[in-house]
């Protein structure tokens, strides 16, 4: 029997990477202002974090990650898939998915990926 209940872990096609940063993001349509939030992790493909604002599914937000203090943040433009509220605070767990960015920050986030999971084996 085939298992339709797959959680996200199951279906991703790049790993993740936990991770400690902050971001802003700004929502590409209806949403002017631009709001914060804490990185969990991320891929190749997309990215998890908090806030405190709900946004909805499918709703395109433009982000600036910064994973460096002494680099400018990366930025890309992606989609909600996921949104949960977290039981313990006021503040929501949020999947997203890179839809663009530059070339230059693609390569950005591979170079962090692939020196951070170099670390962790050596």
């Amino acid at each position: 029997m085939e298992n339709n209940n797959l959680n996200n872990d199951d279906r991703r096609e790049k790993e993740r990477v936990s991770i400690f940063a902050t971001l802003k993001y700004k929502g590409l349509t209806k949403q002017k202002s631009v709001e914060a939030g804490i990185v969990n992790n991320i891929s190749e493909r997309g990215i998890k974090f908090q806030n405190t604002k709900f946004i909805p599914l499918g709703c395109l937000i433009g982000l600036s990650i910064y994973i460096s203090p002494v680099h400018e943040p990366i930025k890309a433009v992606t989609r909600i898939v996921w949104i949960k509220k977290q039981a313990a605070t006021e503040g929501y767990d949020v999947g997203s998915k890179f839809i663009d960015m530059t070339d230059d920050d693609k390569v950005r986030i591979s170079d962090f990926l692939r020196a951070y999971l170099s670390a962790r084996t050596a």
